[in-house]
């Protein structure tokens, strides 16, 4: 039943991010092969305005995938379209995953489609195979510091990604879920919500870096008392503490908000 509801998410969400996105690559294309008319004289204004466009819609990506994210949440679940979607035989938490995954793949490809939108335009300047070849000296030079590691670093930066992304949606679907709560002022409510999630979780994570750079000084400070010198951590185990404690901090907050919002909309779901 999880697949159908993300078929049913994907449907809906694809009419508003399809259109976006196509128009989006149009403008690319022109301001590409508008880079010959560039020059001075009477084609300057209609280049700036080209690119202004382009930088508009771009921007507006972004804000759209950010507003239907909220507003499939709360008119599919908590406005009345949530008596017929809470009379399908699923539990609550499916439609927490479904619409979260349905986010996540429309968060990363208008990322995609921004970053191909970006190339198209400077593709005049700076070719495909320039890109692969930057990209691959620098894995090259990554490969050749940090060794087989490497990989372990690569993989572990992705999952922080995601789930820094996970985080970040289902902190927005329990904001909306507690502002629910309020009988009067809910978007208000929901907003004041958003601010305390996101200074508690600002603040936890503040925390433990504090409290880990704090370990790490104490443990310096006695290798040089007793020893002589201090020892400081290789490059890679750094990144890796760091990452680690990324996704460690991810997943605790992820579970939080998806408990808050599962438990709401389990047991105080009021649609009235």
């Amino acid at each position: 039943m999880l697949g159908k509801l993300m078929k049913y998410e994907i449907k809906a969400t694809s009419r508003t991010f399809m259109p976006l996105y196509l128009v989006l690559m149009v403008l690319s294309l022109i301001n590409r092969f508008s880079f010959p008319l560039s020059g001075p004289g009477a084609y300057r204004f209609p280049r700036a305005l080209l690119s202004a466009l382009f930088t508009i819609i771009l921007i507006s990506l972004f804000i759209t995938t950010l507003i239907v994210m909220i507003s499939r949440f709360y008119k599919n679940l908590l406005s009345d379209e949530g008596y017929l979607m809470f009379t399908l035989p699923v539990k609550a938490w499916h439609h927490i995953v479904s619409k979260l995954i349905v986010s996540l793949m429309w968060i990363i490809i208008s990322m995609i489609v921004s970053l191909m939108s970006i190339y198209i335009i400077t593709s005049a300047e700076i070719s495909f195979s320039e890109i692969i070849d930057g990209a691959k000296l620098l894995w090259d030079e990554a490969y050749v510091y940090w060794g087989p590691e490497i990989y372990l670093i690569a993989a572990e930066t992705f999952i922080a990604f995601v789930l820094g992304i996970c985080t970040s949606v289902l902190m927005i679907y329990a904001s909306i879920a507690l502002g629910h709560l309020s009988a009067r002022h809910k978007v208000l409510a929901s907003f004041g919500a958003f601010l305390l999630l996101n200074t508690i979780s600002r603040i936890a994570s503040s925390a433990t870096s504090s409290l880990i750079g704090i370990n790490r000084s104490s443990s310096s400070f006695t290798l040089t008392f007793f020893i002589g010198y201090t020892e400081v951590p290789p490059t890679d185990l750094i990144l890796h503490n760091a990452m680690l404690r990324s996704i460690a901090i991810s997943l605790i907050f992820s579970a939080l908000y998806f408990a808050i919002a599962n438990t709401i909309l389990t047991k105080r779901l009021n649609l009235e």
